[in-house]
C-alpha cells in the first residue's frame, strides 16, 4: 500500500509537469468553456459549513474568473485536511485560468498547489511550477508576483537544505520588497534568512537578520507571524547567552500564540523555554517546560519534538535530581523513537546524552562505546552533507555552464551582425562597430567572471572532499593513541570491540579514498579509456575472491554462474572496478544467511552480435521505487534523503556498514565510457539486481 501511494504521487507530479505546457485550443473558447462547465454539477456535502457554501456556489457559478477564485478558496480549505481534494480543485483552477488567459489564476494555483505537494515531499516538482510562475511574472513585469515566487522557491531550496541556493532566491526577493518599501514582507524575508544562518551556525548573521525583523514587527499588531519572529529572536539571544532578554521574548510569543490558539507552534516555544532554563541551570523549570512540550508533541504527532522533550527530561533528572535510572529511561525512549523514524541528528544527540549519563555514573566503558557510535554516525552524517553539497554545486555548475553557452551564442550573433554592417560603409557603420566592440569586451569580461566563479565552485567542492578524508584519518589516529594508552588496562572484550570499530573506520576510509581517486581521475580525464580484448571470467578472479571472503565473513552464500569464458572488448581495470563496487554493495546490504549471485552470460564474441551480460543480485534489504528513481538520476546515484521530511540519511548496511555513496557514481560514469548503462531492479525487503552489458 505504501508503494502504491508513492506511485500515485509520482503520476500526479508527472501529469502536473505535462499540464504546465500551453493547452491545446478547441475550435472556439465558448465550446471549451461549455465542456468545462459540466464538471461541477454535483454537490456533495462535507460537513464543513464554509466549504459546503463554496462548493454550492461553484456548482452553479458561470465559467469566469470568479469561478476560478472559488476553486482557489475551495482548494485552500481542503488543504487543511484532504490533500487529494485540494489538488483536484487547484488543478481545476489552473486549467480554467489557462483557458481564460488569466495569469493571476496561475499565480494562485502555483503558490497554493506547491504548498500542498511540499507537504508530501515533492519539492522538486514545486520548484518547476514556481519557476514557471516566476518567468511569467517577469515577462509581464509583475514585480509583486515575481517577489512572491522568488520567496517560495527559496523556501523549497531551504526545505531541501540547499542553503546557499535558498539564500540567493531570498536576497533577490528582498530587492523587490525593499524597492516597494514593503516592510512586513521585508521582515518576513529577514526572518527566513536568519533561520538559514542558524542552520549554518553563523550566529552573528543569524542575530543580525532576525533583529531586523523584530525591529519591524515590534510596532505591528499581535499575529502568529509576529510570534514566530519573536520566537526565532529568542533562539538567537539564547545562543548569545542573553538569557533574560530571550525569556522575555519567549513569554511574549507565548502570549500571542495563546490568544490565537496556535497550539501547534507551542511545542517549539516550550522547547526553547526549556533550553533557556537549562542554560540557567534551572532544572525545575526545565522539567515543567519539557513535560508541556511532550504533551504538545503527542497531540500533534511531532516526532522530533517528542525526542527533544524526552532528552530534556533526561537532563532534568540527571543534573537536577541525580536520578540515573529515570534519566536513562527518558533518553532511551528518545533513542528508540529517533531510530524508528530515522532521525540521524536526533540519534546523534541521544548518543551524546547517554554517554554523559554513563560518565556521570563512572561507567566509562559504556561511555566510551557510545563515543565510538557518535564518531561513526557523525561520519555518516558528514558523508550525507558532502553528497548533498555536491548535488547543489553540480546544479549550480550546470546552470552556469548553460549561461556561458548563451553568452557564446550572443557573441557569435554579435560577430555576424558586425560582418553584415561592415559592408554598409560610412561613419554610421564605424560607430556601430565601435559599439559592438565595446559590447564584446563587456561580454568577455562577464564570461571570464563566470569561469572564475565556476572554478571557485570546483575549489569549494574539493575542499569539502579533503575535509571528509581528513577527519576519519584524525579520528583513527586519536583512536590508535587511546588504544596504545589503555591496552594494558582495558579488558579483552572491550579491546576486541574497540579494534572492530577501528577496523570498520579504516575500511570506510580506504573505500572512500579509492572511490574519490577513481571519480577524480574520470572527471579530470586522467583515467584514460583503454579498451582491449580479454576473457572477462579470468579477468575477474581477484574481485570474485574478495567478494567470496566478504560474504563468508557475514555468513552469506556467494554463488557464481559463469561460462568457461566470455570474450569482451572493454577497459579491463574499469570493468574490474565496477564489478568490485557492485559486489561490495550486494554483500553490504544482504543480511546473514542471505545470498549474493554473480552471473555472466557470454555473448557471441567481440563482434557484438549479442552482448555479454554481467548481473549481480542479492537477497538483501532491497529498495523502494523512490530510491531507485534517485539512483538512476544522472550524476546523482545516491538519493538526497534530506529533500523531504520522510527521507533519511544514507541507508546503512545490514551489519551497520557505512559508505560515501560515490561507488555507484564511479560505476555509472565508467560504464558510460563503454557506451553501457547500469540497470537496477529491486523490491523492498526482497533484494536487488544490478546489471549491465558489454
Amino acid at each position: 500500500m505504501k508503494n502504491y501511494y508513492k506511485i500515485l504521487l509520482f503520476c500526479l507530479s508527472a501529469l502536473l509537469l505535462l499540464s504546465g505546457c500551453s493547452p491545446k485550443k478547441s475550435d472556439t473558447l465558448g465550446a471549451t468553456l461549455a465542456e468545462f462547465r459540466d464538471r461541477d454539477t454535483v454537490f456533495i456535502p462535507t460537513g464543513n459549513a464554509e466549504l459546503d457554501s463554496l462548493l454550492q456556489l461553484a456548482a452553479v457559478a458561470p465559467v469566469d474568473t470568479n469561478l476560478a477564485k472559488l476553486y482557489s478558496d475551495i482548494g485552500y480549505l481542503y488543504s487543511n485536511f484532504d490533500y487529494e481534494k485540494a489538488k483536484e480543485y487547484l488543478l481545476k483552477l489552473k486549467s480554467l485560468s489557462e483557458m481564460l488567459n488569466w495569469n493571476k489564476g496561475y499565480y494562485l494555483f502555483a503558490f497554493d498547489y506547491t504548498n500542498v505537494i511540499n507537504a508530501e515531499g515533492l519539492t522538486d516538482s514545486s520548484i518547476v511550477i514556481l519557476k514557471k510562475a516566476l518567468d511569467l511574472a517577469k515577462a509581464e513585469g509583475n514585480e509583486d508576483q515575481a517577489a512572491k515566487a522568488l520567496a517560495n522557491i527559496g523556501n523549497c531550496y531551504n526545505f531541501k537544505e540547499w542553503f546557499e541556493t535558498a539564500l540567493s532566491y531570498y536576497n533577490e526577493a528582498l530587492t523587490y520588497f525593499e524597492k516597494r518599501e514593503d516592510k512586513i514582507k521585508m521582515a518576513y524575508i529577514y526572518n527566513l534568512i536568519g533561520l538559514i544562518y542558524d542552520r549554518l551556525e553563523a550566529t552573528d548573521k543569524q542575530y543580525e537578520y532576525i533583529k531586523k525583523a523584530v525591529t519591524i514587527f515590534k510596532d505591528e499588531p499581535d499575529d502568529i507571524q509576529k510570534a514566530h519572529v519573536f520566537l526565532n529572536y529568542a533562539v538567537a539571544l539564547n545562543t548569545k547567552f542573553e538569557l533574560a532578554e530571550a525569556e522575555k521574548y519567549l513569554l511574549e510569543a507565548q502570549r500571542i500564540l495563546l490568544i490565537h490558539n496556535a497550539r501547534y507552534l507551542l511545542i517549539a516555544l516550550t522547547l526553547n523555554l526549556g533550553d533557556n532554563a537549562m542554560r540557567k541551570n534551572d532544572w525545575t523549570a526545565l522539567e515543567r517546560y519539557s513535560k508541556q512540550s511532550l504533551e504538545y508533541a503527542l497531540e500533534f504527532g511531532n516526532v522530533a519534538g517528542y525526542c527533544i522533550a524526552n532528552r530534556a527530561l533526561a537532563y532534568s533528572e540527571l543534573f537536577g535530581k541525580q536520578n540515573f535510572i529515570k534519566s536513562e529511561n527518558y533518553v532511551k525512549e528518545a533513542l528508540e523513537t529517533a531510530g524508528e523514524y530515522n532521525l540521524p541528528i536526533e540519534l546523534l544527540k541521544c548518543f551524546y546524552t547517554i554517554s554523559q549519563i554513563y560518565s556521570a555514573k563512572h561507567d566509562f566503558t559504556n561511555a566510551r562505546l557510545y563515543e565510538i557510535k557518535i564518531d561513526s554516525l557523525s561520519r555518516s552524517i558528514r558523508s550525507d552533507l558532502v553528497v548533498r553539497t555536491i548535488n547543489e554545486m553540480e546544479v549550480k555548475y550546470e546552470t552556469e555552464k548553460k549561461q556561458l553557452e548563451i553568452e557564446k551564442q550572443k557573441i557569435t550573433i554579435a560577430k555576424q551582425t558586425q560582418q553584415r554592417y561592415f559592408f554598409v560603409g560610412g561613419i554610421a557603420v564605424l560607430a556601430i562597430i565601435l559599439a559592438l566592440l565595446w559590447i564584446l569586451l563587456r561580454q568577455r569580461n562577464h564570461r571570464n567572471q563566470i569561469l572564475a566563479e565556476t572554478n571557485a565552485v570546483k575549489d569549494k567542492f574539493f575542499s569539502i572532499i579533503s575535509h571528509d578524508l581528513k577527519n576519519p584519518a584524525l579520528v583513527q589516529r586519536d583512536a590508535i593513541q587511546l588504544l596504545k594508552k589503555n591496552v594494558t588496562v582495558w579488558e579483552t572484550e572491550i579491546l576486541s570491540q574497540y579494534c572492530n570499530e577501528l577496523s570498520k573506520s579504516a575500511e570506510l576510509h580506504v573505500e572512500l579514498l579509492y572511490n574519490l581517486l577513481n571519480w577524480a581521475q574520470v572527471q579530470t580525464g586522467r583515467m584514460v579509456f583503454q579498451p582491449t580484448t580479454f576473457d572477462l571470467v579470468a579477468g575477474l578472479n581477484t574481485e570474485i575472491t574478495l567478494a567470496s571472503e566478504m560474504a563468508q565473513h557475514k555468513n552469506i552464500e556467494f554463488i557464481t554462474q559463469l561460462p568457461e569464458d566470455a570474450i569482451v572488448s572493454a577497459d579491463r581495470n574499469m570493468i574490474a572496478t565496477v564489478v568490485r563496487n557492485l559486489l561490495t554493495n550486494a554483500v553490504k546490504f544482504t543480511p546473514s544467511g542471505g545470498q549474493v549471485t554473480l552471473e555472466i552470460t557470454a555473448g557471441t564474441g567481440v563482434a557484438r552480435n549479442a552482448p555479454t551480460r554481467i548481473s549481480i543480485s542479492d537477497t538483501g534489504i532491497g529498495m523502494t521505487e523512490e530510491q531507485i528513481r534517485h539512483l538512476i538520476r544522472k550524476n546523482d546515484v545516491r538519493a538526497d534523503f534530506k529533500s523531504a521530511p520522510t527521507k533519511s540519511a544514507p541507508t546503512p548496511g545490514t551489519a551497520n556498514e557505512t559508505g560515501s555513496g560515490l561507488g555507484l557514481i564511479v560505476c555509472k560514469e565508467m560504464l558510460e565510457k563503454h557506451g553501457s548503462v547500469l540497470h537496477i531492479e529491486s523490491e523492498e525487503g526482497k533484494g536487488s539486481t544490478f546489471w549491465f552489458e558489454l
